[in-house]
């Protein structure tokens, strides 16, 4: 029986999102701060996702 090739030899991870009862309007304002002051580059969704809490991380 001959081996298959895997579908994708791209890695996935699941980007967990947190708003710590934000509303997405308001996280928007963080990641908009963020992106001001951090150079936070991703997108401002109002998702407070990995990216938004390593940009807040680098902040202190």
């Amino acid at each position: 029986m001959p081996q298959q090739s895997p579908a994708s030899t791209q890695s996935v991870s699941i980007l967990a999102t947190q708003n710590f009862g934000l509303s997405a309007a308001q996280a928007k304002k963080v990641q908009g701060w963020l992106a001001e002051y951090w150079e936070y580059n991703d997108s401002i969704d109002g998702l407070l996702g990995t990216n938004s809490w390593k940009a807040f991380a680098d902040s202190r």
